[in-house]
């Protein structure tokens, strides 16, 4: 049996040392992040682990057996060895999932067949639109800018511009959605800007608009609160916001009403009943959590008003 030379067993425990040290400072920074709190809870979590291996090694130490890779000390310095690398790869991960962008939404991506198949089935609702346009313009002065966040298809945009008291401009994530939203301004023959883009990073200067409209969207967005912030910097002083979506607390019952009141087709119907179900709800946001969340965001306060299967969350800019 080789020698160990003395050096090699003096300096062990302060090498095994490193990394439990260096997760439990890493935690605690990483913990006070709310973006890395999770990552940061795991390290200490490490750190707490690698201690009791490395206890559990000492008390089994010899060098005949970590040599030989045997006993429980071999077992130990195997499962030492894995489990540090396996945070150091965490770490790495973590890091590059972090670093790139994120996804502006929840969800499947709202492009190509789908985008046309959502175009076509809410076409029907244009004299909703039409209704909600004259709401919306009623609280705008005449000659107002007015930007529709997540427009879709347009129909809301295009009936506010139709109406011919603003100006209107459309921001959506679906590069599909903003082709057909301008071929339906150009057919309808009004000038409205459609424009593709993030509604947390908005392609616009602070202050541009007198308000801002968001409906049937917001839920899908994965950063809301950026959406929020956004609103508030893109509006004016003295400028307000609508944002229009599905209430949590909405029945089976709205909800089959709602769908029937669209006049589908009976595979579309069953489609969109299920989409509802399954993914709408879910997603959905009750009064309580969208009234705190407006209340935290830089708006500070807010009003919201139930509307059959929807709220509307009434935003103003100081």
């Amino acid at each position: 049996m080789a020698a160990i030379p003395s050096s090699w067993a003096a300096s062990l425990p302060l090498a095994l040392a490193g990394p439990i040290l260096g997760f439990f400072v890493a935690g605690l920074v990483l913990r006070r992040s709310p973006h890395w709190r999770r990552l940061g809870g795991g390290l200490l979590a490490g750190a707490a682990l690698t201690l009791i291996l490395v206890v559990v090694f000492f008390a089994t130490f010899s060098v005949e057996a970590v040599l030989a890779s045997r006993g429980v000390a071999g077992l130990i310095e195997r499962l030492l060895v894995a489990e540090i690398h396996a945070w150091y790869i965490a770490l790495a991960l973590a890091t590059t999932k972090r670093d790139a962008p994120r996804k502006a939404y929840k969800g499947p991506p709202m492009e190509g067949f789908i985008a046309s198949w959502y175009a076509k089935n809410t076409k029907s609702e244009a004299r909703a639109q039409r209704e909600n346009a004259r709401s919306i313009a009623d609280r705008v002065p005449a000659g107002g800018r007015v930007l529709e966040v997540a427009p879709g298809p347009g129909y809301l945009a295009i009936a506010l511009a139709k109406l011919g008291r603003h100006e209107v401009f459309g921001l959506d994530i679906s590069h599909t959605f903003v082709r057909i939203a301008t071929e339906n301004a150009r057919q309808a023959g009004v000038a409205v800007e459609f424009r593709q883009g993030n509604a947390s990073e908005m392609p616009y200067p602070d202050a541009s608009f007198d308000f801002v409209v968001c409906r049937a969207a917001f839920k899908n967005f994965s950063d809301p609160m950026g959406a929020l912030n956004e609103i508030y910097r893109v509006l004016r002083p003295g400028g307000r916001a609508s944002v229009l979506d599905l209430r949590r607390e909405s029945s089976p019952e709205e909800i089959r009403a709602l769908v029937a009141g669209m006049a589908l087709p009976p595979l579309s119907s069953f489609w969109t009943k299920l989409t509802f179900r399954f993914f709408l709800l879910k997603n959905a946001y009750s009064r309580d959590a969208i009234e705190r969340m407006a209340t935290h965001s830089r708006f500070g306060t807010c009003e919201v008003r139930d509307m059959g299967v929807e709220f509307d969350l009434r935003l103003a800019k100081a």
